[in-house]
């Protein structure tokens, strides 16, 4: 694990840094261990899941901590993709939204966009979910992020129950300006030695 958050941060200190903007209502919101931030509805829940090469931090109205939750933004980094699977780290964003594209009915979609560092694609669906047993519309729309220069991919995932969509859309619009990373906190945490010169 350590090694993945190490190259992790290497690949993040590529990424310039972005305010974040908190309206009314909202708290800023810390994302560990990669110091990033988001603005999170006041009320809402925090958790993080990390394992290996994958980070995963939710921000959702119900305790995700305890169960599933039905109106959330989840993030979901991934280091050595290419390593991990064999796929480039465009290939393997672009075969996460195809495998969504078969689950449910397509309402909009976002074509690849440079943003400098990454590239961005995404669509927005109505999916049928099931919990226990109960299957219910939702409105969702997942965003892919893959590095132009690096082997990093980024997927979001926004959603809630079709009939509240309307209500939380503009919510997940503020959510979605998020900072992945914050340099001076790796920096403080990550004591790393520097390399011995050549001799």
């Amino acid at each position: 694990m350590k090694q993945y958050i190490l190259c992790f941060f290497l690949l993040l200190s590529l990424m310039p840094a972005s305010a974040i903007d908190v309206p009314d209502g909202y708290v800023l919101q810390t994302l560990d261990p990669t110091g990033g931030e988001i603005a999170r509805p006041k009320g809402w829940f925090y958790t993080e899941h990390h394992h290996g090469p994958v980070f995963e931090w939710t921000l959702s109205k119900e305790d995700a901590g305890k169960g599933p939750y039905q109106i959330g933004f989840r993030i979901q980094t991934f280091v050595g993709i290419r390593q991990g699977t064999g796929k480039s780290a465009r290939e393997f964003c672009l075969h996460f939204l195809e495998t969504k594209q078969k689950l449910g009915k397509i309402v909009n979609t976002f074509p690849e966009m440079d943003q400098g560092m990454f590239t961005r694609q995404g669509i927005e669906v109505i999916e049928p979910i099931t919990q226990g047993k109960k299957t219910e519309d939702y409105h969702i729309i997942y965003s892919v992020f893959w590095g132009n220069d690096s082997d990093l991919g980024v997927i979001t995932i926004e959603g809630a129950p079709e009939y509240l969509w309307s209500q939380y859309e503009k919510t997940f619009a503020v959510m979605s300006a998020f900072q992945l990373y914050d340099m001076k906190k790796i920096e403080e945490s990550q004591k790393i030695a520097p390399v011995p010169n050549a001799k």
